[in-house]
């Protein structure tokens, strides 16, 4: 099995391959990047709204304890509870924010793609919501002089070993350099099995695993 690590090429965004003992290990969906606990937001209202929230908790926190060590317990109850209605008012700001940035994912797992640029063919085997490779692999790849730069959704891409060299190579790609493959081809990739079980309608067929982390996503449009 394999843990993908980035890299870099010539030809572009690069993860390469690499043995681990954990088994098979792909960075998951998750936001990042923006104001407040790394969630993405559309707009900056829900940011500013995020970042009030986390203000007033951190100092109501403060004030808790102040209570608490003053012995004002009744006080310190009113304060807990005020506590836990702003921290479930955090939780659904991040959650809203999650699930608006994750809507804006195009492409499935199992979905044959082609590199608008390089041309290649491969397979989607996992997604984030935005770039999250580390900051100089970023810069090396010059990915904020795309036109939606690292604030778009990147997928990890099983590369077909006859549009490429090294054989079994990964890429991490941008949304917006990637287009539907027509077709029935198939992708020829040495762990194409530990993803998926399957090739139906020229689509892979996730494992259920692989289905559980990466839930259903409608079939991208781009030509």
């Amino acid at each position: 099995m394999m843990h993908l690590a980035y890299g870099s090429s010539s030809h572009g965004s690069l993860l390469r391959p690499c043995r681990c003992q954990k088994g098979l290990s792909i960075l998951h969906a998750r936001p990042k990047q923006t104001h407040c606990r790394s969630v993405v937001f559309a707009d900056a209202s829900a940011a500013d709204r995020l970042a009030e929230v986390a203000d007033t908790l951190r100092l109501k926190s403060v004030k808790l304890q102040q209570l608490v060590q003053e012995e004002d317990y009744q006080q310190a109850a009113q304060q807990r509870d005020s506590i836990t209605q702003l921290e479930l008012e955090r939780r659904r700001l991040e959650i809203e924010a999650y699930e608006e940035a994750r809507s804006k994912i195009v492409h499935d797992i199992g979905q044959v793609i082609r590199h608008k640029r390089y041309e290649y063919r491969g397979v989607i085997v996992g997604y984030d919501i935005t770039c999250i490779a580390p900051e100089n692999w970023i810069k090396a790849m010059r990915v904020d002089s795309l036109p939606l730069g690292r604030n778009q959704p990147f997928y990890h891409v099983l590369v077909d070993d006859r549009d490429r060299s090294p054989p079994g190579s990964v890429t991490y790609v941008a949304q917006e350099n990637i287009a539907t493959a027509r077709g029935q081809t198939q992708v020829e990739h040495p762990l194409i099995d530990d993803y998926f079980k399957g090739f139906e309608d020229g689509q892979y067929v996730p494992t259920e695993r692989m289905r559980e982390q990466y839930p259903q996503r409608a079939q991208g449009t781009e030509g």
